[in-house]
């Protein structure tokens, strides 16, 4: 009888009554979900333990990463800069040409990228840093520095990151107005959700899904505004209308 009855995904236990369900359909235990012993995986969101993921890493800046998404996590130099390559290849295949200047890109941990910033839902994956040169109270030019990226993530979920720190570095290169950060935001979460949705693995389908549902009130708010408005059109229409006045348009685009 037991062998038709839905068990824990973590303990083992006969699940009665009400249980959790997370993203990829593993059942547990509503108690676990408060579980101290328990942390999720930074990666995949699933709950970090030997029956549903072998175990797990935790990093020194407090990351725990499942032994299901450890295997292809990104810590050297040499394969960020083949991963940069391929995503600025695929988004001037969009219509975002780049430079030709070579930006340094750092593996970094969460406290460099945070900068000391509180943040009331989960913190970015990447920074890019720039600087801005400024004359009599008038900006002059703004440079890219630097991109900054988590170290430790799998190699599909750090090309996204890339998709959305280069779309910073193209508002950056093209001179864009100074925009509000639910704006510039929104547009790098954009570029991120069309990267991902041109790849058909489970854990793209899952990124993009925390990118539809993320609360957060700039990147999520913004991410949302800022697809509604591309409506039938490209990116790249989006981008120029953005350049040209500033913010996002009333109405969807097309």
């Amino acid at each position: 009888m037991d062998l038709y009855l839905p068990k824990c995904s973590i303990c083992n236990k006969i699940l009665v009554g009400t249980f959790a369900l997370d993203y990829w359909e593993n059942k547990f235990c509503i108690d676990h979900l408060d579980d101290k012993k328990y942390r999720k995986c930074y990666s995949c969101g699933r709950i970090i333990c030997d029956n549903l993921t072998q175990g797990g890493v935790r990093y020194y800046d407090n990351r725990t990463v499942c032994n299901l998404c450890r295997p292809t996590a990104v810590d050297d130099s040499a394969t960020i800069l083949k991963i940069t390559s391929r995503v600025r290849e695929r988004m001037k295949g969009w219509g975002l040409p780049f430079s030709n200047q070579d930006i340094p890109i750092k593996l970094a941990n969460e406290f460099e990228i945070t900068q000391g910033k509180i943040y009331t839902v989960k913190p970015p994956c990447g920074l890019t840093k720039s600087a801005t040169f400024v004359r009599d109270g008038r900006v002059i030019s703004k440079t890219v520095e630097e991109i900054m990226i988590l170290y430790g993530l799998p190699k599909e979920f750090v090309a996204s990151i890339m998709a959305h720190e280069l779309c910073h570095v193209f508002i950056i290169e093209k001179k864009f107005p100074e925009l509000e950060p639910f704006v510039e935001e929104g547009l790098c979460e954009l570029s991120e959700y069309l990267w991902l949705a041109e790849r058909d693995a489970p854990m793209a389908k899952y990124r993009q899904w925390t990118t539809e549902n993320n609360p957060d009130p700039i990147y999520g708010d913004g991410f949302r505004t800022a697809k509604k408005a591309m409506g039938k059109l490209s990116f790249v229409a989006l981008l120029k209308y953005v350049k040209n006045n500033g913010d996002f348009p009333l109405y969807p685009l097309g």
